[in-house]
């Protein structure tokens, strides 16, 4: 089961991640009522398409804002690491001027 929760924060459709990921609105719905276990591909396109975690999507517990915030930053974190050095130090000079 999903969390419907994090999709309606979101300010999503269940037909909108569905057409993200080229599945129909039901499989969102199915997955969301725990009606339906959806298959760790879909789960994982799920999170993909909502920026989350599995770990989020799935979990038992309810979901803060700031660990919504905390996966959008870490996977910024993860494309910066990927630029070349030279782009790397434009991106850090750029967020430094902007610093308080």
């Amino acid at each position: 089961m999903i969390k419907i929760q994090i999709r309606k924060q979101k300010g999503l459709s269940q037909i909108e991640p569905g057409e993200r990921i080229g599945v129909t609105r039901q499989v969102i719905t199915n997955c969301e009522r725990g009606i339906r276990e959806s298959n760790i591909e879909n789960l994982l396109k799920i999170a993909g398409a909502l920026d989350v975690s599995l770990e989020i999507l799935i979990a038992d517990k309810p979901i803060k804002p700031e660990e919504q915030t905390s996966r959008a930053l870490q996977k910024r974190i993860e494309q910066i690491k990927k630029l070349p050095p030279e782009k790397q130090k434009a991106f850090m000079t750029s967020v430094d001027a902007l610093a308080p």
